[in-house]
């Protein structure tokens, strides 16, 4: 159990890699041909997002502890996570708006992917080797204040949830949307409070914490509760 504890970090993102590729390949074909190029640059994108923070973690993920402190919250957020960007590819481009809806609807949505992909990338680079795909405190664990991390406490979720609203309505994916609110979204809860718990074990975090916002400021702002 403690072995495939340790490898799933590395096997999902695996899977989500492959049939993001066939799908997204698919809904790709199906958009109206002068959006294929934004289509497809949106695919692109996405993938890259997955090859880059799985070379950044992967390697190191299946070396560390298993997570005690975790409680199951990477498996139930990443398939979450996973189910909400099968959707927007699997059921992409199978109703197209009016133009010119549609076309707006592909270019906010590109910009909102990037911007997504972006401030997850930041978050990430910013906790370099503290940066785990399981809650969990390293030896000597500090307290990350730069970065995005000024801004709010969990930049690297924000990012997730952008990036998947934003592949979502790039190819106008109403169950993408619907599966960002309704999956990914009630689990990431879930383990931001996981997450605040173990965190708050730190010298630092608290004070940090209650100046800071969770996600978005003025929005579950309270702090560690």
């Amino acid at each position: 159990m403690d072995r495939l504890r340790r490898v799933l970090p590395v096997l999902l993102p695996g899977v989500l890699l492959g049939a993001s590729i066939a799908l997204g390949c698919s809904a790709t074909v199906r958009a109206p041909r002068d959006l294929r190029p934004i289509a497809l640059g949106c695919l692109v994108l996405y993938l890259g997002l997955i090859l880059v923070e799985g070379a950044t973690a992967s390697r190191r993920e299946t070396s560390l502890p298993v997570a005690t402190e975790d409680r199951g919250t990477f498996e139930l957020y990443a398939l979450a996570q996973g189910a909400s960007a099968l959707a927007a590819l699997g059921f992409g481009y199978r109703w197209s708006a009016a133009p010119p809806w549609t076309a707006g609807l592909a270019v906010a949505g590109s910009v909102i992917l990037l911007a997504g992909i972006a401030f997850r990338l930041g978050a990430v680079f910013t906790l370099g080797r503290w940066y785990s795909r399981r809650v969990r405190l390293l030896e000597a664990h500090p307290v990350i204040q730069t970065g995005p991390y000024r801004f709010v406490r969990h930049p690297a979720y924000l990012g997730n949830l952008t990036v998947h609203v934003g592949l979502s309505l790039a190819y106008e994916s109403i169950p993408g949307v619907l599966l960002v609110c309704f999956a990914p979204l009630p689990c990431l809860v879930r383990r931001i409070r996981r997450e605040e718990v173990v965190l708050d074990q730190l010298g630092g975090y608290a004070p940090y914490a209650a100046r800071t916002a969770r996600l978005v400021p003025g929005v579950w702002q309270a702090a560690l509760q």
